[in-house]
């Protein structure tokens, strides 16, 4: 289970992994995808399969519109700390060179690994979509629904500590009439207002205040609450 305070306090400053890369705004390496929210935590799974000898990841790109802009990019660990079987990688990876090691991917885009290698190479895919790209794949898809598991009910509930603020907040940004896309955008422009500031040091939450009314007021925190804001002000649009 994912406990992100913990990790965040965590006093610890040895380097894990160290690499270099092509890619000028590197992105975050995936290892686990969290899903299945529950309760307040998070599983962190891999859907990788058993990793096998000569392994060839499926083409990243099956289904992306040509239309969209892509880059090619490599990355090269130089030295991984990171235990198998489990193998830090970008998203959309195309190749591997693990020097002969067992490995394997997943629809998730994790990966496995038989054993640790303390060096690795890969190649992958940055894409580079644009505001029209989203539009015309949503009018190109119709009413046909990607993934059934999005559309839980459960997905789209308020917390009943902030559901006035967020609602009221969420109305507010951008129009009624947005798409989902815009009305995301009007929610992220929100957030990345100079109004904000990110910050491990959070102001001090008086007893009983939930704590993303706090965030919405004191306007102070790290990944934690931006992302959590970001999520209820999007439920509060229906997306």
């Amino acid at each position: 289970e994912l406990d992100l305070r913990r990790s965040l306090e965590s006093p610890s400053q040895v380097p894990v992994l160290r690499y270099t890369t092509d890619d000028p705004t590197p992105q975050p390496l995936r290892v686990a995808v969290v899903e299945d929210f529950e309760g307040g935590f998070g599983r962190m799974r891999s859907r990788a399969v058993e990793p096998r000898e000569g392994f060839t990841p499926t083409d990243p790109l099956l289904g992306v519109p040509e239309s969209i802009g892509r880059d090619q990019r490599t990355i090269v660990v130089e030295d991984n700390g990171i235990a198998a079987p489990q193998l830090p990688l970008p998203w959309l990876t195309r190749s591997a060179d693990l020097g002969g090691i067992a490995w394997a991917m997943g629809a998730d885009g994790t990966a496995r690994v038989q054993r640790t290698p303390g060096t690795y190479s890969a190649s992958f895919i940055e894409l580079d979509p644009q505001d029209e790209d989203f539009v015309d794949a949503l009018e190109a898809g119709g009413d046909e629904v990607v993934d059934e598991t999005a559309y839980r009910d459960s997905y789209l509930t308020l917390d009943s500590g902030s559901v006035v603020e967020i609602t009221e907040l969420a109305e507010s940004l951008g129009s009624p009439d947005d798409t989902p896309i815009e009305a995301a955008q009007a929610i992220q422009e929100y957030l990345r207002d100079p109004q904000f500031d990110y910050s491990l040091d959070l102001p001090t939450r008086p007893e009983g205040r939930d704590p993303i009314v706090h965030f919405l007021e004191t306007k102070v925190g790290y990944c934690q609450q931006f992302a959590a804001t970001m999520t209820l002000l999007a439920r509060s649009r229906g997306i």
